[in-house]
C-alpha cells in the first residue's frame, strides 16, 4: 500500500512516542514479561523501517506539446481531419519502411481514409545515411511535378544499400517524370533548402530519430501535438489518436 507523506510522516511519529512509552512502561507494568517487550518493540520497529522506505510516487507528468511548422510538407487525407500525424522521415532509414510496412495500411485504413487524421510527410535525412538526402531531394523534385506520393511509395521499398542517387533517378524517370526538369530540380537549391528547413524544425523540438511523429491539431501552417517516437506498433497509434480523438469530443470544463 502506498502512503503519502504526510501520513508516513504522522504514522512515524506515533511509533516513535509508543517506543518511547513503552520503553519507559514495560520494565515495571506487571503481567508482561521481557521478551514479550522485546518481541513487540522489535515489530513495531519494522513497522516503522518499512514506512519509511514507502514513497509515494509522484505523479506522471503530461508529455510536454510540440509546436511544429509543417510549411514544406506533403499532406495525405482530408484537409478537413480533426487531427494530423506529421511524420519527419528519412528514405534509408529500415524502421522507417517498418512503419510503412507493418502500421502505415491499418493507419491509413482506419483513420486517414475515415477522414479522421491528416497525414503530413517531412523530412529528416540522418547524417550517417548517405542515400537519405539525395532520396529526400528526390521526392520533393517529383513533388515539383505532382508525383510525390508514388515516388516516397517506390523509396521507401528501395533496399538500403541500393538507394544511390542514379537508383532514385531512375525511379523517377519510370514514373514518367520529366528528366530535365527533374535534373534542373536535384541540381538547384529550392529542394535541398526545404530538406534542411524541414530537419531544422524536427531537430528544434528535440526529434533527432527516424521515425518521429506528432500527433495533434493543425493551426495555419503548424501542428501543436505531443510526440511518439519509433517504429510503434498499430495499436499504439490506434490507442493514441483514439485518446485525442475522445479528447477533441469530450464537453468544456466550466
Amino acid at each position: 500500500m502506498l502512503i503519502s507523506h504526510e501520513l508516513r510522516t504522522l504514522a512515524a511519529g506515533l511509533i516513535t512516542g509508543v517506543l518511547t512509552i513503552f520503553v519507559a512502561g514495560c520494565a515495571t507494568e506487571p503481567g508482561i514479561t521481557r521478551e514479550q517487550g522485546d518481541a513487540i518493540l522489535a515489530e513495531l520497529k519494522a513497522i516503522h523501517e518499512a514506512l519509511g522506505d514507502k514513497e509515494e510516487p509522484e505523479p506522471a507528468k503530461p508529455p510536454p506539446t510540440l509546436h511544429v511548422s509543417t510549411v514544406g510538407g506533403q499532406t495525405f487525407g482530408s484537409p478537413t481531419a480533426p487531427l494530423t500525424l506529421v511524420e519527419f522521415t528519412d528514405f534509408q532509414c529500415p524502421f522507417c519502411r517498418r512503419f510503412h510496412e507493418r502500421t502505415w495500411p491499418d493507419i491509413k485504413k482506419n483513420y486517414v481514409d475515415a477522414g479522421k487524421l491528416r497525414y503530413l510527410v517531412l523530412d529528416l535525412p540522418l547524417p550517417f545515411h548517405p542515400g537519405a538526402k539525395p532520396a529526400a531531394l528526390g521526392a520533393r523534385c517529383a513533388a515539383d511535378q505532382g508525383k510525390y506520393w508514388p515516388m516516397h511509395d517506390r523509396l521507401i521499398a528501395v533496399p538500403e544499400d541500393q538507394l544511390t542517387a542514379p537508383h532514385i533517378r531512375e525511379l523517377a524517370v519510370s514514373l514518367g517524370l520529366d528528366a530535365t526538369r527533374y535534373d534542373a530540380c536535384m541540381s538547384g537549391g529550392q529542394a535541398a533548402a526545404q530538406v534542411d528547413a524541414s530537419a531544422k524544425v524536427a531537430n528544434g523540438v528535440g526529434l533527432t530519430g527516424t521515425p518521429s511523429f506528432v500527433l495533434g491539431r493543425a493551426s495555419g501552417d503548424a501542428v501543436d501535438g505531443v510526440a511518439i517516437v519509433g517504429a510503434q506498433p498499430y495499436e499504439v497509434f490506434a490507442s493514441r489518436i483514439d485518446a485525442a480523438l475522445a479528447g477533441l469530443s469530450a464537453p468544456a470544463a466550466h
